[in-house]
Parts: C-alpha cells; sequence; structure tokens
C-alpha cells in the first residue's frame, strides 16, 4: 500500500459515483425529521444490511452513501405546516438518480471485500454498524465508523473524516 493512498482512505470523497460501481440496492439506516429533530439525535449509531449480488471478478472497494430530503406543504402551501396534503418535493442523492451538486460520499475501504460466488440458494450479506457523529473541533467535520462483515466472516471496521 502506498503513502498516498494510506491517506485518502481516511477521508470521505464527496464525488458522483458512476451507478454501474454500485453493487447493492440501498440500504435505509437512519431517519430524521427535520420539523423535531434535536441537537443531540444528530450523531447516531444504526445497523445496516446489504446483499451485494456476486458477479465474477468484482469486490467490494468502498460504500456509497446517500440521503434524501422531502419537504411537504399543507393546503396553503406553508412547508412543514399541517398534514401534508398541500404538496410534496423531494430531493435525492442516489447514484441512480439525476447528480446533485451535494453528490454522493465514497468511503474507501483499506482492504476490499471479496464477493463469494452465490447460488440460487445463497446470497451474499454485509451487516454492520454505522456511526456519524460530528467532530468537537468542528461540528461541520464529520466523523464516520462503520463495523462489518460478510457472510457472519471476519469483522472489520474502519473510520473516515468527512471535512467541511
Amino acid at each position: 500500500m502506498t503513502p498516498i493512498r494510506d491517506e485518502i482512505i481516511k477521508e470521505a470523497i464527496v464525488e458522483v459515483v458512476d451507478p454501474e460501481c454500485v453493487t447493492s440496492e440501498r440500504s435505509l439506516f437512519h431517519s430524521i425529521d427535520i420539523n423535531v429533530v434535536s441537537d443531540h439525535e444528530l450523531d447516531f449509531t444504526a445497523p445496516f444490511s446489504l446483499s451485494p449480488p456476486q458477479k465474477e471478478g468484482r469486490q467490494i472497494d468502498g460504500f456509497v452513501l446517500t440521503w434524501d430530503v422531502g419537504f411537504w406543504s399543507d393546503e396553503n402551501g406553508d412547508v412543514g405546516g399541517g398534514d401534508g396534503d398541500g404538496g410534496k418535493c423531494e430531493l435525492s442523492t442516489a447514484v441512480e438518480c439525476p447528480p446533485t451538486h451535494w453528490k454522493q460520499t465514497l468511503l474507501l475501504l483499506s482492504t476490499p471485500i471479496p464477493t463469494p460466488p452465490t447460488t440460487t440458494n445463497t446470497t451474499n450479506e454485509v451487516n454492520g454498524t454505522i456511526t456519524i457523529r460530528r467532530m468537537a473541533s468542528n461540528p461541520r467535520d464529520i466523523e464516520i465508523e462503520i463495523s462489518y462483515q460478510m457472510n457472519g466472516g471476519k469483522k472489520m471496521e474502519q473510520c473516515w473524516i468527512l471535512a467541511s
């Protein structure tokens, strides 16, 4: 491993990710209602599960984080008010959606995960937890920690920094 690669994999990369490079469906691991969220709820740990298919010669080189946001208005057009019967506007940073200036967050793995062959009776499973917390030195910077294992194998853990 080269010294520059060692430094690059410590940082979360904000970039448009080609959908062809993604080997799994999206997995919702956390939801926040921005109308009622409290400050301490912005730092969290959540479980996740992914089922990447095995493709000849493929491996998992990283995780891609995306988010969606929805704005609802009441019958008077006031955003966030009423019962949401007025209208809805959604924005997604998913790789399969048109790119936005927010892009996606790419977390490169220090050790890629090989995807073993699957059959009609077996699947690959990546299970783990993700922790997202604001850094004390600058609350706009975020530390992301993922603990994961493929098919119940060796538990791996890695941290990244998403700097503002």
